[in-house]
């Protein structure tokens, strides 16, 4: 039996909280400090792939445009701007593709080339209160992802060895 110090009562000896008083015994503090961890790694990667699924939603949508601007379009889609959404649309799913692969640097690179189509985007529509709020909505998303990645560090021939 575990006997808290606190308000000496009995627990039984695999409790790691007292059932009176609810403090924390050594060894829960251990098992509260592991779970807290795991959370934080959890939350962490769940923002990790909100950015991965941004950066999806992303290219859909410009593919969308690209495919409506080359179906439907007066000039059929033969000039380049026409073309220009789809491929930064295939380009914006290649980098969520890559996310699975390498996170950090694919989500950065989709966070700097989505702020730079926002910006142009903005500047041409003449500062449009509507776009400026979607594309800031996604941009917070791509910009907690890249906060939130752990990179991993990288290893030399010598940390391989002294494996």
């Amino acid at each position: 039996m575990k006997i808290c110090k606190k308000c000496k009562g009995k627990n039984h000896p695999s409790a790691y909280r007292c059932r009176y008083c609810n403090t924390l015994f050594p060894d829960g503090q251990k098992i509260v400090a592991q779970r807290r961890e795991k959370s934080k790694a959890l939350d962490d990667k769940k923002t990790v792939w909100n950015a991965a699924a941004v950066l999806y939603i992303i290219g859909g949508v410009f593919s969308l445009i690209g495919v409506f601007f080359t179906v439907f379009a007066i000039s059929r889609g033969y000039g380049f701007f026409f073309h220009l959404p789809l491929t930064t649309g295939a380009v914006f799913i290649g980098l969520a593709i890559w996310s699975k692969h390498e996170e950090f640097w694919s989500i950065l690179i989709g966070f700097i080339l989505y702020s730079l189509v926002g910006l142009l985007l903005v500047i041409i529509s003449g500062f449009s209160f509507f776009i400026i709020i979607f594309f800031l909505s996604f941009e917070i998303y791509l910009f907690l992802g890249v906060l939130k990645i752990k990179r991993k560090p990288k290893l030399t021939t010598k940390d391989i060895l002294d494996v």
